[in-house]
């Protein structure tokens, strides 16, 4: 029996493209992780669709420490709740025996319950899947030095070097620097009515009740633990707000935002991918600081919006597990575009501004 861990709308839909076309015939149990509020629904959907041979719907949230931008708190915060029995298991009734276990990312409630049937089966098989850009750096990615005690006086072991192996969309953009063996997952066809009905049911977004995006720029909002960061990022969307028309731009908020000075967002909260399942992002313009939604249309589908990336206008230094080997993926990506003058990466906030303006010409001309 296969196990699957997803703790995101994106991780959920690349593991349910993964059980119903590479793992078929076999039982496969999913745990879902409440670290999106969406979570929930799927769950509800999920454990009467016949995909999956057991759902389970476990509350981890707290075992990742919260938000505060001080990772010394966090793995405190992250300790106690971990200390008190391990509640992350007592939610499951009996784990039983894997023989092959999936993860997106190797977060901490994931690893519980990987080291939990390890424990059943020394032999289970550990693989990872993907769940967006931060797959094709996942082999190279380095944990901070507190992160690293942190696990070592939890687990006493480094869950790196136990994998087996990776899926992904597309192998060839991997970093492989483990030389694993790494298999493809089959993309996701729009033109698969079944399956896009599917999701569209899954995730509670109707087209017909909540429309189609209008908009062509769309803002990719995200949610960093640093506020200087946050700050920053609202920064510069002041700076495309001043130079695009107001019409044609908008806001998608992260799912774990609460508190914005964005004034139009889409008034519906599902997960871009869904969106851009739903319909053409070809015409369309993506920004973010480094989202994967921006990237996903490429990726997921083989559309080519005008996607423009602003971490180098950032302070993405502060955070730890970022270098430049994480954004890589932007460059490999817009090498597959038939045109690569569609992926903009500002060096300077000048950049950024003369980009804006060409944008607006762009369609002012259409």
């Amino acid at each position: 029996m296969d196990c699957m861990v997803c703790g995101t709308p994106l991780q959920l839909m690349n593991g349910i493209n993964m059980a119903t076309s590479l793992i078929q015939g076999g039982e496969v149990d999913l745990y879902i992780l409440d670290h999106a509020e969406q979570n929930q629904q799927y769950f509800d959907a999920l454990r009467n669709a016949g995909i999956f041979h057991s759902v389970y719907f476990l509350h981890s949230k707290q075992m990742t420490g919260g938000n505060n931008a001080n990772p010394l708190v966090r793995y405190l915060k992250a300790s106690w709740y971990l200390m008190r029995g391990k509640t992350l298991l007592q939610q499951i009734p009996s784990l039983p025996v894997y023989d092959r276990f999936f993860i997106p990312t190797p977060d901490v409630p994931s690893q519980l319950l990987y080291y939990a049937a390890k424990k059943k089966n020394p032999s289970v098989c550990l693989y990872m899947f993907e769940e967006g850009t931060f797959a094709y750096n996942y082999f190279e990615h380095e944990f901070g030095k507190v992160k690293k005690l942190f696990l070592r006086i939890l687990f006493q072991s480094d869950i790196m070097h136990d994998y087996q192996g990776a899926y992904v969309y597309h192998p060839g953009l991997l970093n492989n620097v483990k030389n694993l063996p790494i298999y493809q997952l089959q993309p996701i066809s729009k033109h698969n009515k079944v399956l896009v009905d599917f999701y569209l049911a899954l995730s509670g977004y109707d087209p017909a009740s909540h429309g189609r995006i209008k908009n062509e720029v769309l803002f990719f909002d995200q949610p960093f633990l640093f506020t200087e960061i946050n700050q920053q990022q609202y920064e510069l969307y002041d700076v495309i707000r001043s130079i695009l028309p107001q019409d044609c731009l908008q806001v998608k908020l992260h799912p774990r935002t609460s508190n914005h000075p964005y004034e139009k967002v889409l008034p519906f909260q599902v997960s871009s991918e869904i969106m851009e399942m739903n319909e053409s992002f070809e015409d369309k313009t993506l920004i973010s600081v480094f989202s994967t939604a921006c990237l996903s249309p490429k990726m997921l589908f083989d559309e080519e919006p005008v996607v423009v990336l602003l971490y180098k206008l950032v302070d993405l230094h502060l955070m730890t597990n970022i270098n430049e080997n994480t954004f890589q993926i932007a460059y490999q990506i817009r090498s597959m575009y038939r045109d690569q003058s569609k992926v903009k990466i500002p060096e300077t906030l000048e950049d950024l501004k003369r980009i804006l303006m060409e944008i607006k010409k762009d369609r002012s001309d259409v």
